[in-house]
């Protein structure tokens, strides 16, 4: 019930914008001469890409950090992660996958965050578009959800979801989405049901902020998973546009793992819902300037483990926003500030902070070369620490199934 909240509050806005015929056909102005100054490969439909498309991600990492015992993730020189996405068009649709390597594991084990299909133009008596896509995906949670670090702004995620989501959230399951032009704009919805979810991390700048339950885990029939998101896009002038939604992740019974110190770890059965909100802004200020501004605002309602083996329930709120000035088709700057309360901790001083700053080049052959700054307070009683560093990004083909998915 409470994922369909978002949905039904967007359709009420959207309904008396929605259009058919011709004016279903066309790319509200503003947003299509953003997204051409900034990539020469994006599309607004899955179905719409060329058939066999091939990427290859390679993130190369270089930081020093004030951070005690951290020459893991600082003071080196390393291969952060390594990521091969694959696509191929069918009649009916098109199959994905992504294979992702990080070093957090010494490169031990392979993850595949995505490997599914994605029938297209399934109709349902929708107007616009409508796809479904099943298997393992990267769930339409937020705005930036299937950002990888090569894709992303920011050197590194922010820590709201994080902290909230793990990263990356990526399901077992099936998704719908509908794609419909307004006569100013684009409205966009998803609902989806999934039976096991990961969370993809490649950095994770400390554990202590992610619990147990972002882990590997696989549900029982009651141990489902449901999500829905609504965004609407649209353009207030000749070269700006806007972009609101809402998203809501619900787990009636979570399956978490706690170390007690036993030889087998204790596992629970949880309540878990999360609710998102988020607000974008593109301007265009010339040939291939722009600035982007993103804002989102998370809550978490969760039980957790108490010192007392009981469990009760927790509601925490984080909040994180991003700008980027991109001032041609090489150069751009940005920052990133968020701010989460710690999981499971009582009222008070138990917030946690995770600030950005960068400087970005892009050579032209794809990827980018970005110096940067950042500072982590990961909670009370916690070392904060300030970092510095080179990342090295580089993307050969296609980066993702859905580039650009925070207006679309």
């Amino acid at each position: 019930m409470l994922t369909a909240i978002p949905l039904a509050l967007s359709l009420l806005l959207a309904a008396p914008q929605l259009q058919n015929g011709d004016t279903a056909l066309q790319q509200s102005s503003a947003l299509s001469d953003w997204l051409e100054s900034r990539s020469g490969d994006w599309q607004s439909n899955v179905s719409q890409q060329q058939s066999v498309k091939f990427g290859l991600q390679v993130d190369m990492f270089m930081a020093i950090t004030e951070k005690a015992d951290a020459f893991d993730q600082y003071n080196r020189v390393r291969l952060r992660s390594l990521v091969f996405n694959a696509q191929q068009n069918v009649h009916f649709g098109v199959l994905f996958g992504s294979f992702a390597i990080g070093d957090y594991d010494d490169f031990d084990e392979v993850v595949v965050p995505q490997l599914g299909i994605m029938f297209s133009d399934i109709g349902f008596g929708l107007p616009g578009t409508t796809d479904l896509q099943v298997g393992r995906y990267f769930a339409d949670v937020g705005a930036f959800n299937s950002y990888l670090p090569s894709d992303f702004a920011a050197p590194h995620l922010d820590g709201t979801r994080r902290s909230f989501l793990g990263g990356n959230l990526s399901l077992l399951g099936l998704e719908l989405q509908n794609n419909t032009y307004l006569n100013n704009g684009h409205f966009h919805f998803s609902f989806g049901v999934a039976s096991e979810r990961q969370s993809l991390d490649f950095e994770n700048f400390d554990s202590a902020v992610v619990t147990a339950s972002n882990a590997d885990q696989r549900f029982s029939a009651s141990n489902w998973l449901a999500t829905s998101r609504a965004s609407m896009q649209f353009d207030f002038s000749d070269n700006n546009s806007m972009r609101i939604g809402a998203t809501a992740i619900a787990s009636p019974a979570e399956i978490v793992f706690t170390d007690v110190g036993l030889a087998d770890p204790e596992r629970a059965e949880i309540e878990h819902n999360n609710f998102g909100g988020e607000l974008g802004f593109v301007f265009n200020t010339g040939k291939n300037r722009s600035h982007e501004l993103s804002f989102e605002v998370w809550t978490d309602d969760r039980q957790y483990r108490d010192s007392l083996g009981m469990y009760p329930y927790s509601l925490s709120r984080g909040e994180w926003g991003m700008y980027q000035f991109n001032y041609d088709e090489k150069w751009s700057l940005g920052a990133l500030g968020s701010r989460y309360d710690v999981l499971g901790l009582a009222a008070g001083d138990a917030d946690a902070h995770h600030h950005s700053a960068w400087l970005s080049y892009s050579p032209g052959f794809g990827g980018a070369v970005t110096l940067f700054g950042t500072h982590t307070n990961p909670g009370q009683l916690l070392e904060k620490y300030f970092t510095v560093g080179l990342e090295l990004s580089l993307i050969i083909g296609r980066s993702q199934t859905r580039s650009y998915s925070r207006w679309y």
